[in-house]
């Protein structure tokens, strides 16, 4: 991470804290909180399919309900949540590191 023009604060009304700068570690704490987030594990599920993410769902959440589907869906972001040292950083750094494994790999299909 470095920082730059989008973590400066500029504020819509008034000049107080104007062009305050937060710390690389309180960059680094936000940044690390958003990979956290359920939302974003929904979003990259949702980007790259469940098959490709959790094969072993793929053909109950395809063939089910809107409501089961939800479900099937929730599982899989807990699912993936579940290893939080996975998203870490060192301290004074400004360095995440970012890494999934499935507990059950299957090796690549030719072509995929």
């Amino acid at each position: 991470m470095r920082l730059g023009q989008e973590y400066v604060y500029e504020p819509g009304v008034g000049d107080a804290a104007r062009g305050a700068i937060p710390t690389i570690d309180q960059l680094v704490q936000s940044e690390v909180e958003i990979l956290n987030s359920a939302e974003l594990r929904r979003r990259v599920i949702a980007d790259l399919g469940m098959g490709r993410v959790f094969p072993d769902l793929a053909g109950k959440y395809a063939a089910a309900d809107p409501a089961r589907q939800s479900q099937i869906m929730d599982s899989a972001v807990a699912a993936m949540g579940r290893r939080p040292e996975d998203r870490v950083s060192a301290p004074d750094t400004s360095v995440i590191r970012l890494t999934y494994s499935d507990p059950q790999p299957r090796p690549r299909r030719p072509g995929c």
